[in-house]
């Protein structure tokens, strides 16, 4: 049980990693460019201030959903194994 559980938990947090992986390549789609600079030559270098900041607000709720959906995923795992473990004791 702990290995089937422990391969689970693994694929949850590479699941994880490859949501931030493409979070980060949506952010930075070319070779360490900054992507507020990306956004700036999109607008032909007229500041949009509300623009930049509904990107930057994006990308952090973008990670806000990959963590939350990591987080339900553990917490469903450890509430199964938990009720599997108290079916065996009892």
């Amino acid at each position: 049980m702990k290995q089937s559980g422990s391969t689970e938990m693994d694929e949850i947090f590479q699941i994880l990693a490859d949501d931030l992986g493409k979070i980060n390549s949506k952010a930075s789609p070319q070779q360490n460019k900054n992507w507020v600079a990306q956004i700036l030559r999109k607008t032909d270098n007229v500041v949009s201030a509300d623009k930049i900041s509904q990107e930057i607000a994006k990308y952090f709720e973008d990670i806000k959903n990959a963590f939350d959906a990591c987080q339900r995923k553990v917490l469903f795992r450890i509430e199964r194994n938990t009720s599997d473990i108290s079916k065996v004791a009892f």
